[in-house]
């Protein structure tokens, strides 16, 4: 749908999923670990210059699936003023969640943590593909 509404542009990467220590489900769309102003060649190329990688892991329960981290990667252009955004879904609940909540992001600076609500995966991704990204079209 991203693509078909000229937000995403080329063609969608390739989706990478597999099985982690846990047994739960890696998905994997252009994730890595690393400077988080960079994104590799395999993540989502927004229109506007952004690209973001992600990565969710699931949990299979008798009730579907849960949710148990997430990490949005969101790598901005230069003349955005800022390189990166970061939307982290932590798979357990820090010890001190005054200094940093189980969801949190990070906007520009990797040892700040700023509060987010937890959110479905797809919520999260339409709210950096609608109202994010489009606030760094100049």
């Amino acid at each position: 749908d991203l693509t078909d509404r000229r937000i995403l542009k080329g063609k969608l990467p390739q989706l990478r999923t597999f099985g982690d220590k846990s047994k739960n489900c890696v998905i994997d769309i252009g994730h890595r670990q690393g400077p988080p102003e960079e994104a590799p060649a395999k993540s989502l190329h927004f229109t506007y210059g952004p690209r973001l990688g992600l990565l969710m892991v699931l949990r299979e329960t008798a009730d579907g699936s849960r949710l148990v981290a997430a990490s949005f990667n969101l790598a901005l252009p230069s003349t955005a003023g800022l390189k990166f955004l970061r939307i982290h879904v932590e798979a357990e609940t820090p010890n001190d969640p005054l200094r940093k909540s189980r969801s949190h992001c990070h906007r520009g600076f990797q040892h700040i943590h700023l509060p987010f609500p937890v959110m479905e995966p797809r919520a999260v991704l339409d709210r950096i593909a609608h109202e994010i990204v489009p606030k760094f079209r100049h």
